[in-house]
């Protein structure tokens, strides 16, 4: 397809910052869609606050060229925004591809003016989070609609997200296309992973952001209970909160009074690196993710790619790829459910190993970012035809 070759991505916090599965999804398809000879530019917001104030002098946005020729424009604050558009308006892009919905305003002002497509991803489904919080709507929500609306194509990254949004009074109708998103390779996962998992104490994982919608709560609660079960047990919480450190302390004092003397069993490992990461996920006796609601299950994937046992609600997304078969399946919210699920799978290895099994089978094809190229190339496509 020739109609799509030149992408302007906008997001924030584009690799090597990292602030979560908008990071590494991002990264990971830009990567992708290098390798496929796709010419990207992108428009990072670090650390980026609206409200945040400057001298008041316009300055110049960070640039820079990843090892695969992708040009990465980086904004920190409001002053930098002026020069970014110019820069951004410069590379003559057939598509704006937009990730983050409070980035709306920005992105359509500098696709506007040469009248190109916009792509937008729904990387959070902020009326799904509102709903499960039992709230009427925040700013995110409000600027998702705005989003969805005006977009030419919405890009919806899992089944889940693609059913909801159709149930939704914004009629999408043929603008709305389901792709799902990808991992970047993981060399040697499997095989590191079946010398690491038997050694040494069995270890329980947790990978992501620490957020009540991620069942962070849950886990917190029921940790005293499994780790009095299990007394050689210990507990990695890889992740945090990078653009929230005072609530991500928050966390930690929480666990500190609902820890006891088994507080030290717990290790805080902030984020990490791929190559620590593929550790952990070959080391973990099962990974643990008590997810509400996930729009596509990033986690989910990287662990069943590593072959880690497996145990998640199965809400939105991760239900595409996890099931009764290959994983264990509990209730959402219910630290009960997250207590008896680390007893089961710990007591009866047999099952366990079982369902790994499967889960390596159920992940084993298709599911890398080079697979998903094509299908990128024809939203593109789509949104240029709009």
């Amino acid at each position: 397809m020739s109609g799509a070759r030149r992408i302007l991505h906008i997001t924030r916090d584009f690799p090597p910052k990292n602030n979560g599965g908008l990071s590494t999804a991002v990264g990971g398809l830009l990567e992708a869609q290098a390798r496929a000879g796709i010419e990207c530019v992108v428009v990072s917001f670090d650390d980026y606050r609206s409200s945040s104030t400057g001298a008041g002098i316009e300055c110049e946005p960070g640039r820079s060229s990843t090892e695969s020729g992708i040009t990465i424009i980086r904004i920190a604050d409001k002053e930098a925004i002026p020069r970014a558009k110019e820069l951004a308006a410069n590379f003559g892009c057939d598509v704006v591809h937009v990730h983050h919905e409070s980035l709306w305003e920005f992105a359509s002002s500098v696709a506007r003016p040469s009248r190109a497509p916009t792509v937008y991803t729904v990387h959070v489904l902020q009326a799904e989070q509102n709903r499960l919080r039992d709230v009427e709507k925040t700013n995110s929500s409000e600027a998702q609609l705005e989003a969805l609306r005006e977009c030419s194509i919405v890009h919806a990254p899992s089944r889940a997200v693609a059913d909801l949004l159709m149930e939704s009074p914004l009629r999408l109708d043929d603008r709305l296309k389901m792709v799902r998103l990808g991992c970047e390779p993981w060399p040697g996962a499997i095989e590191a992973s079946e010398q690491e998992r038997f050694s040494g104490d069995p270890m329980l994982l947790y990978v992501g952001r620490f957020a009540d919608i991620n069942g962070f709560g849950q886990l917190l609660g029921a940790l005293p209970s499994i780790l009095a079960a299990h007394p050689t047990l210990q507990v990695t919480l890889a992740g945090g909160l990078p653009d929230n450190l005072r609530a991500e302390k928050r966390w930690k004092k929480r666990w500190d009074k609902l820890g006891g003397e088994s507080a030290a069993r717990v290790r805080w490992a902030g984020w990490l690196g791929r190559e620590q990461l593929s550790c952990l996920y070959g080391r973990a006796t099962a990974l643990v993710l008590p997810s509400w609601f996930e729009t596509f299950g990033q986690v989910a994937l990287e662990g069943m790619l590593h072959g880690a046992p497996l145990i998640t609600t199965g809400s939105g997304a991760i239900g595409e790829i996890a099931n009764e078969g290959n994983a264990l399946i509990i209730e959402s919210k219910s630290i009960a459910a997250i207590v008896n699920a680390v007893d089961a799978l710990i007591s009866d290895p047999v099952a366990t190993e079982a369902r790994r099994m499967k889960a390596l089978q159920a992940v084993e094809h298709g599911q890398l970012w080079d697979d998903r190229i094509e299908d990128f190339r024809t939203i593109y496509q789509l949104a240029v035809e709009a």
